[in-house]
């Protein structure tokens, strides 16, 4: 199989630049590659590993009659979310990330079909 992406892709992308070394979260550690300019870079070869086992769970599950929720959490993002999840007959969310984890950590069990919280 071919890769979804290759690290050229990522790259290319800025895909490595991570945040502010003044601004991180510890649990973040393990995936720091290192630090140039105050920016923390992101290890690509661990994301790599990731994007495709995250595309063989997507693949599967769709493959065995699942169904994805597609979530966005920033206004930039709406558009494309939804013209997505529309495109592959899936539900989808637009919501603030604040309401977002308000509605997880509430234990908030619900079928969302297509449903915009703003």
């Amino acid at each position: 199989m071919a890769p979804v992406v290759t690290m050229r892709q990522l790259l290319d992308a800025g895909v490595h630049f991570g945040h502010q070394t003044r601004r991180w979260n510890p649990k973040m550690k393990r995936f720091i590659h290192g630090e140039r300019d105050g920016i923390y870079l992101i290890d690509l070869k661990q994301t790599l590993e990731r994007i495709e086992s995250s595309y063989v769970f997507v693949r599967d599950t769709v493959a065995n009659g699942g169904t994805l929720l597609f979530v966005g959490t920033k206004k930039q993002a709406q558009d494309s979310v939804q013209s997505h999840a529309e495109r592959c007959n899936m539900p989808y969310i637009i919501v603030g990330i604040l309401l977002w984890a308000a509605m997880l950590a509430s234990g908030i069990h619900a079928t969302i079909a297509g449903i915009v919280v703003a």
